[in-house]
């Protein structure tokens, strides 16, 4: 029962949870005021809008995946869990929905689960 419990939170409540505030509130707070901000700054010119759109977004998915990489809170894991909250912004960007990188990122938990329980019982070393 407890496993199945943590099953359940590591596996689907907590990626739901972690994409809507990481990836829905801050990445998609920041990349729209960093587009703002750019946009104004730079003109209405094409070039300048798509230099602007990239800009933000990469402000905004460097600035969001730190604080998502430090809050997990383990110095060993941090370069990887950073460069999968990227990755998931850049789902949540090119897809529009937050599902793509739910998805995702529920897969990467189950996979990191599932190393966890081989190694527990003894199939896979640790």
């Amino acid at each position: 029962m407890a496993i199945g419990a943590a099953l359940l939170v590591i596996v689907l409540f907590g990626p739901a949870v972690e994409e809507f505030v990481f990836r829905g509130a801050i990445f998609g707070g920041l990349y729209r005021l960093g587009a703002l901000f750019s946009r104004r700054m730079g003109g209405r010119a094409e070039g300048a809008a798509r230099f602007a759109d990239r800009f933000s977004f990469l402000g905004a998915a460097l600035l969001s995946s730190a604080v998502f990489a430090a809050l997990h809170q383990s110095a060993v894991i941090i370069p990887a869990i950073f460069l999968l909250a990227v990755v998931l912004c850049l789902l949540y960007r090119r897809t529009g929905s937050l599902l793509s990188p739910f998805v995702a990122h529920a897969t990467f938990n189950s996979f990191t689960v599932l190393i966890i329980v081989l190694s527990a019982i003894g199939v896979s070393p640790p």
